[in-house]
């Protein structure tokens, strides 16, 4: 997927199924803009980042995991979690 097509899913829910078949829900709250010096590698002609919004019971390990999304074909994305909240776990991925 590209910048374009996940921020078409802004506000959508993005399933992870763990290992146990347990599926953890991930709701896309934010897709941004990266600058050059927010991306030295400049792999991508639009670099990006997402920010996911997760259950607070479940802290996921910074790691890639299959997301699916309706629509689209199941993507592997490695996410970080950087905050908890009282709306969740907030993870972030950068698309550089």
């Amino acid at each position: 997927m590209n910048k374009k097509e996940f921020e078409s899913k802004l506000g959508e829910i993005f399933e992870i199924k763990l290992e146990n078949e347990q599926t953890i829900e991930l709701k896309l709250t934010t897709v941004d803009s990266l600058n050059k010096a927010e991306s030295p590698h400049n792999l991508r002609k639009d670099p990006f980042s997402l920010v996911f919004i997760g259950p607070k019971e479940i802290r996921l390990p910074d790691n890639s995991y299959w997301m699916s999304v309706e629509g689209h074909d199941k993507q592997l994305i490695f996410i970080s979690g950087f905050k908890k909240d009282n709306e969740g776990i907030h993870y972030d991925s950068i698309f550089n």
